[in-house]
């Protein structure tokens, strides 16, 4: 998986009437809601952002897109200079926080998240995007940050990017048992709806006065 918006502790899953209107049991009205409150948030004119937090409980509920061939995710050293050179041509179209950071500045957050996991997003060799973990308490792993650099993006490659991103939550330590992420309004629009086609439900949302977005998830 991460904003015109603060960054935020790891996500509790809710428990009563709200997960069950939006979670892995919901019917198809239900799991569009943060989408409806997005467009109409936008046709009133306010310009903060809606939130959603999605997870995915069992790998078995992951529905994978058809493979591509070419498009691999490998480790990624987190002191190459890729790590850094990739969230900013990804997060600079969204106003990620990344894409204006100082050096000093990413001297401070390599510090602030020394477990931090990178993996590599290639094509036919190239490199094509990124993303990133953290393990939590409780054998959580979030995706922390997802996404390709523009000259990837509407290559139809999203979709097996995040079944790969996916896969590999899951695989990262033995006995996990929830990988979730975060996206936002302000983020690429097929965000969204990629987490969702792939099996990760809804399980909070929260609206956000607009800001200058930290790291995130693109498509």
């Amino acid at each position: 998986m991460t904003t015109r918006r603060t960054r935020t502790r790891a996500a509790t899953p809710l428990t009563g009437d709200f997960r069950d209107n939006v979670g892995a049991g919901a019917g198809p009205h239900r799991a569009s809601k943060a989408a409806r409150s997005a467009a109409t948030v936008s046709s009133l004119g306010w310009m903060g952002e809606i939130v959603t937090y999605l997870e995915m409980t069992d790998r078995d509920r992951l529905v994978p897109a058809a493979p591509v061939p070419g498009l691999t995710l490998t480790p990624l050293d987190r002191a190459s200079p890729l790590v850094v050179d990739l969230q900013v041509r990804i997060g600079a179209p969204y106003g990620w926080k990344c894409a204006t950071r100082t050096a000093d500045e990413w001297v401070t957050w390599f510090a602030e998240r020394p477990d931090r996991l990178f993996r590599l997003l290639s094509f036919e060799g190239a490199p094509a995007g990124l993303a990133a973990y953290d393990h939590h308490p409780g054998d959580e792993v979030e995706i922390e940050t997802f996404g390709l650099v523009p000259g990837f993006v509407g290559r139809r490659l999203g979709g097996y990017a995040l079944t790969l991103a996916i896969r590999h939550a899951w695989n990262l330590t033995p006995g996990v048992r929830r990988i979730w992420l975060h996206t936002s309004t302000q983020d690429h629009p097929n965000a969204l709806p990629n987490y969702r086609r792939r099996g990760l439900h809804p399980f909070k949302t929260e609206e956000r006065p607009g800001a200058t977005s930290a790291d995130g998830l693109a498509p």
